[in-house]
């Protein structure tokens, strides 16, 4: 995803204002300072995932056992979920993240509840995290308003920006 006009505005301010960064960008180490930005962000910014396939939710450690004790109305809620092309949902969405906790809520199901929404978080970059909202805690993932890495070339382009 491309950054808009004021997303390239703002993370031009936040490199040039960033001490750690100020000797790249004397040196024009456009490279390096992307590189800093598609790290993880520090201290670590938990994100909602975009896009989480059946065949990760599926994968090792997924307690096949506890679908037995999803009924099955819920059970069609959960397989709609994975009915499209890609196989895969977007926890991202917040009514996503309420189909899953839904489905796989009470005692029998949580531990399955569990392993799904911690396959729906990842940790954010450094640009990502720049732009996301929320608390970004294990417990409360905040949400991207900016999803991806950035080259060589968008660091150029953002600091020759006038």
């Amino acid at each position: 995803m491309p950054l808009t006009e004021s997303q390239a505005s703002a993370l031009k301010a936040a490199i040039l204002a960033d001490q750690s960064l100020a000797a790249w960008v004397q040196e024009r180490r456009d490279d390096l300072i992307a590189d800093y930005y598609n790290q993880p962000a520090v201290p670590t910014f938990n994100v909602w995932r975009t896009f989480v396939t059946k065949e990760e939710v599926y994968g090792n450690g997924f307690n096949w056992v506890a679908i037995d004790d999803v009924a099955e109305v819920k059970w069609r809620v959960w397989t709609e979920l994975f009915d499209n092309e890609a196989r895969a949902f977007a926890p991202s969405k917040a009514n996503v993240r309420a189909a899953v906790v839904e489905v796989w809520k009470g005692n029998a199901k949580l531990a399955g509840q569990t392993y799904i929404l911690n396959k729906c978080k990842r940790t954010a970059n450094h640009v990502e995290r720049l732009f996301a909202t929320g608390a970004g805690t294990d417990a409360a993932p905040g949400d991207l308003v900016f999803e991806g890495a950035l080259s060589t070339n968008d660091i150029s382009a953002i600091l020759n920006a006038g």
